[in-house]
């Protein structure tokens, strides 16, 4: 068995002079026994700044250094809120408003505090009704041959299992709905950007919202959509003319 071993008090009254002792040789006492420490050490500190600054601003360095971070992580923030949002609503003629708000499309009259539901067919409604979220491309309805067109992209889930593959992602629809008063009709839908088939609309390198990729063009009129990246290949950039109350796919114009 092993005896735990205890300092003897004679061995912390020695210590206790041995620290005394130290004190006064640093202090230059003519009545320490030890050598006293000579002032040279000082002086050298003194005469090299480089060498002080390292001995005295550790802790003021390690500051600096968490606020370096800070700033870059900032400096990070502030970047990706940089990016060109998508409009959050799209204005009529009237001077309403077109919102969605789950589980629907809404006019909204902001003036007088009023919304009413837009009225879509049956299948839009389911689909708008299961949307993980819906975008406004444009924040203004496009007027061709005297009626306004309204596009909307409706996305849903890419996997009802969050932890699945492609959990995060989102399949996306471009809707083109003509707008009679508080009725919307269907004119044009199309695929835009998918998870689990790697399709993606153009970002400019992050610059801006994915659905500032799909634009409404003058002369001729119509829809110009651009793809960042396309899994199966195919045109990047397409367009989509005006024909008749619909829009179809056209050679993209010069």
């Amino acid at each position: 068995m092993h005896r735990r071993r205890y300092r003897a008090a004679s061995d912390g009254t020695s210590w206790i002079g041995r620290v005394r002792r130290d004190e006064r040789r640093t202090r230059g006492d003519p009545e320490s026994a030890l050598p006293e420490r000579h002032a040279g050490t000082d002086d050298e500190l003194h005469d090299n700044p480089a060498r002080l600054m390292r001995t005295r601003i550790s802790p003021t360095k390690s500051m600096v250094l968490k606020l370096a971070a800070l700033a870059l992580l900032a400096s990070s923030t502030a970047v990706a809120s940089a990016e060109t949002p998508a409009p959050e609503s799209v204005r009529l003629a009237n001077g309403h408003e077109i919102e969605w708000v789950r589980p629907g499309l809404f006019e909204v009259d902001v003036a007088r505090h009023k919304k009413s539901a837009l009225s879509v067919p049956v299948e839009l409604r389911r689909v708008l009704a299961d949307a993980s979220s819906v975008a406004f491309p444009s924040d203004r309805v496009k007027r061709i041959d005297g009626k306004d067109y309204l596009l909307v992209v409706v996305n849903r889930s890419s996997n009802v299992r969050p932890t699945g593959y492609c959990g995060a992602g989102e399949e996306g629809a471009l809707h083109v709905l003509e707008l009679h008063g508080a009725r919307a009709v269907p004119r044009f839908s199309l695929p835009v950007q998918s998870c689990i088939d790697s399709v993606s609309l153009e970002t400019n390198d992050g610059a801006q919202s994915p659905y500032l990729a799909i634009a409404w063009r003058d002369d001729p009129a119509g829809i110009d959509i651009r793809w960042e990246y396309l899994a199966h290949g195919g045109p990047t950039h397409r367009f989509f003319r005006f024909v008749n109350g619909s829009f179809v796919e056209t050679e993209v114009p010069r």
